[in-house]
């Protein structure tokens, strides 16, 4: 129609349902729709179509121009100052075991920032030609290295990884944190605040936001304010797993809305974890959770997700017959044992995401059952450093980083060169 509405109820229309609705565009020719397992999917829009054309004139927004005047607002906001990010520190502070090694240094601050450490011991190390003769990767231990970071057991220990030296000296240490710059330090650790989705009575999904108490972050407001940016409803109640902790529930898939929300309310990007546990295409044992390590020692989180005919020839448990051992589950090979014979029987898409959201945003595990049942292949999905669990900061170098650890742990684990095809999408191109 051309009318100009805040928004449509498919309930209150004819139509009734939303797949009635997509198809009616599909008969108009402005979609195109496919059915894949059950689901419908929107393969393509005709952009060009004459019923678009016509509503652009009558002023309907597109997704791309709310999606500039988004990222207009973020600028405008930092510009002005006024989301003001909530302060969160972690600190650690020294220990009896560690006193002798800050005096050394000529420290005597009430705390230290973990970023802080490592210049401390490489300047020690060097003042004191701590260096190993032989490897420079290791540090021989002097007196106030030994008391400072061995641990119980480890008195005959003469030296250790350069690599270790801050692990061991903020374990030696008591871990605290405080938010808002003021009152009083607690033991680390601090949880972030838990994003996640999953699926209720049957099909329906629900987004649901814990943890958010250590932050300040009031449930009722950020309840109120779903309500009125998702047109969904919402609540709060103790949480399941720790009563003593608030949850607050969104009706539907709602994790961008959700992160955007609780990065306006000042909440660094670093304290919000994001999952999503209601995936479909994940058979049992067809997807592999890993861990990756880059060249500059950052873990990456990561999924293998094996081709889908590989997994029902060799993992997929069918129910066990009579008379078959009930340790049938027990005996089968894992996707872990089978990994080498995945990657050399068939190819793998190696495929990095876009600048939103993580590895498991709902579109995209959609389409990596689609990848592995369609083109029968592999697909190894990665999470760049600071989204998703991989740890790290993000910038340019270190996606380069992230791409080749991705790429390495394929050819270090039988993959061939050119087997492997690689698919960005957005920030991942």
């Amino acid at each position: 129609p051309k009318t100009l509405l805040s928004h449509l109820d498919i309930k209150h229309t004819s139509h009734k349902k939303l797949a009635p609705f997509l198809k009616g565009f599909e008969k108009d020719g402005i979609l195109k729709l496919k059915d894949v397992r059950g689901e419908l999917l929107i393969f393509s829009v005709d952009t060009k179509h004459p019923a678009l054309v016509e509503a652009i004139k009558w002023g309907w927004k597109t997704v791309g121009a709310e999606e500039r005047k988004e990222k207009e607002r973020e600028k405008e906001g930092t510009a002005d100052g006024s989301t003001k990010e909530i302060l969160v520190e972690e600190v650690w502070f020294s220990d009896a075991n560690t006193d002798g090694f800050f005096e050394a240094c000529g420290e005597s601050a009430p705390h230290y920032p973990l970023s802080s450490l490592r210049p401390l011991l490489n300047k020690y190390v060097t003042g004191h030609n701590l260096q190993h003769p032989t490897n420079p990767k290791f540090v021989v231990l002097d007196e106030v290295l030994s008391r400072a970071l061995l641990r119980k057991g480890e008195n005959e220990k003469e030296f250790v990884g350069r690599d270790e030296l801050v692990d061991r000296l903020s374990g030696n240490m008591k871990g605290m944190w405080r938010v808002g710059g003021t009152g009083n330090f607690k033991k680390l650790p601090l949880h972030p605040v838990n994003v996640q989705t999953k699926t209720r009575q049957g099909r329906k999904v629900v987004t649901l936001i814990t943890g958010f108490e250590p932050f300040g972050i009031d449930p009722e407001t950020l309840s109120e304010e779903l309500r009125k940016r998702c047109a969904s409803s919402t609540s709060v109640s103790p949480c399941v797993e720790k009563p003593k902790q608030l949850e607050v529930m969104v009706q539907g898939s709602q994790i961008k809305a959700v992160t955007t929300l609780l990065l306006e309310l000042g909440l660094p990007k670093k304290w919000i974890k994001v999952s999503e546990s209601s995936v479909k295409g994940k058979g049992a044992g067809k997807t592999l959770n890993l861990n990756l390590t880059t060249a500059d020692d950052v873990r990456l989180g990561a999924w293998f997700v094996a081709a889908d005919s590989f997994y029902q020839k060799h993992l997929r448990l069918a129910p066990p017959f009579k008379g078959d051992s009930a340790n049938l589950k027990e005996k089968r090979e894992t996707l872990a044992s089978l990994l080498p014979t995945a990657l050399q029987d068939h190819p793998t898409i190696l495929f990095f995401h876009g600048n939103a959201m993580t590895r498991a945003f709902h579109l995209r595990t959609r389409l990596y059952s689609t990848l592995s049942s369609r083109l029968n292949a592999n697909v190894l999905a990665i999470d760049y450093r600071g989204f998703g669990n991989s740890e790290g900061v993000p910038s340019e170098q270190g996606l380069l980083l992230d791409a080749r650890a991705a790429w390495d742990w394929l050819i270090e684990n039988g993959a061939k060169e050119a087997d492997i095809t690689v698919v960005g999408q957005s920030l991942g191109t």
